[in-house]
């Protein structure tokens, strides 16, 4: 089955954050968001915990492409 309208969701934790129909857009998008999301680094904590839960978070965050509308031939 052929579409040709899509949509790009941004979700983190399984939990919808954005949609987007731009690719570029959504990319763009998901970028800030998983930076604004990234815990701050603590002076007195030890650099490998602080990369540990910024490894975690990364993973939280992901982009789907679900099409919209079918491809209409006649």
């Amino acid at each position: 089955m052929k579409y040709d309208r899509f949509v790009h969701i941004i979700l983190r934790d399984g939990k919808i954050k954005a949609v987007l129909t731009s690719r570029s857009a959504a990319l763009k998008a998901l970028q800030e968001m998983r930076d604004n999301a990234m815990p701050a680094l603590n002076p007195e904590e030890d650099f490998e915990e602080h990369m540990k839960r910024a490894t975690e978070e990364t993973y939280k965050w992901h982009m789907e492409k679900w099409a919209v509308c079918k491809t209409m031939s006649t």
